[in-house]
C-alpha cells in the first residue's frame, strides 16, 4: 500500500499530534538525508531541484511542482 504525502501529514498531525513541522520534515528532509540526496531533495533552496507539493489548510493537494515546473494543479 502506498500512502500519499497529504494523507501521512494528516495523519500525523491531527491523529498523532505531530506539529506540522515536525511531520513536514518527516516527509520531506529526513528520508532525503536518511538517502543521502538531502544535497539536491528535501527542502527548497537555491540550487535544490524545485520538486515540491503544494498542500491546503485541509490536507489536500493544490500543486506540485518537478524541476520548477507544475505538473498537477487541482481544479477549483
Amino acid at each position: 500500500m502506498i500512502i500519499g504525502i497529504d494523507k501521512m501529514l494528516s495523519c500525523m498531525v491531527e491523529k498523532v499530534g505531530v506539529d506540522l513541522q515536525t511531520a513536514v520534515d518527516f516527509v520531506t528532509i529526513n528520508p532525503a538525508k536518511n538517502l543521502g540526496i538531502n544535497k539536491t531533495k528535501g527542502s527548497i533552496a537555491l540550487g535544490k531541484d524545485a520538486d515540491f507539493t503544494v498542500i491546503d489548510p485541509n490536507f489536500d493537494i493544490y500543486m506540485t511542482v518537478r524541476a520548477g515546473k507544475v505538473i498537477y494543479r487541482k481544479q477549483v
